[in-house]
């Protein structure tokens, strides 16, 4: 494959394919070939290209984890962002069970509601649930996932998205601690007011 010039000054691309015809005394006699013109097929090539580095861009720097799981729950796919969250690299992750990194408490509950999504039981799942990282803590994520469907309408996995809410939930625990604290506080002041009157 190379390109060409033509006269107009506008570049083709062409492939060539050709062979040499030999005398009996193995002299060359002539070239016998063709080229083909593949320029759309190289443009095609080139636009595929770049739709692709800008969805491997998108998809690197979106700050929730992107996923995709086969029939079975298990990793195929996990954007950057998984790492960033849980500190458990894509590649040591791929080919391990989405069930594998929910916290012991959640394992049963994250099992049902991948298998209600895995058997199109429901066209998708959204829940709250703590998720394992690296050094052995748990971060609180939400979890949405839809499956995956064959042309037929089978389901041949799941698509997802995670979610980190652990500030927020770190902010509503805080929030709910300092209402029963108020909450003890005026029941302890109605008290005392009561046997100082």
């Amino acid at each position: 494959e190379y390109r060409l010039l033509r006269r107009d000054g506008s570049i083709r691309w062409v492939y060539e394919k050709g062979q040499g015809i030999f005398g009996p005394s193995g002299r060359l006699l002539c070239l016998d070939g063709t080229i083909f013109d593949i320029t759309a097929r190289r443009r095609v090539e080139e636009a595929l290209r770049e739709s692709e580095s800008r969805y491997r861009s998108a998809v690197g720097n979106v700050k929730d984890v992107i996923f995709q799981t086969d029939a079975r729950g298990v990793w195929t796919f996990l954007n950057p962002a998984w790492e960033e969250i849980t500190g458990f690299g894509v590649e040591e992750s791929l080919g391990m069970g989405l069930v594998d990194f929910l916290h012991p408490d959640d394992r049963d509950r994250g099992r049902e509601e991948l298998r209600h999504v895995l058997e199109h039981e429901t066209d998708g799942a959204r829940q709250e649930i703590r998720c394992l990282t690296k050094d052995g803590q748990f971060r609180w994520i939400e979890a949405y996932l839809r499956p995956t469907l064959a042309e037929d309408g089978r389901p041949t996995g799941t698509t997802g998205s995670l979610h980190d809410i652990t500030e927020r939930r770190r902010a509503e625990e805080n929030l709910r601690a300092a209402k029963e604290a108020a909450e003890r506080a005026t029941v302890a002041k109605s008290g005392f007011l009561a046997t100082m009157s």
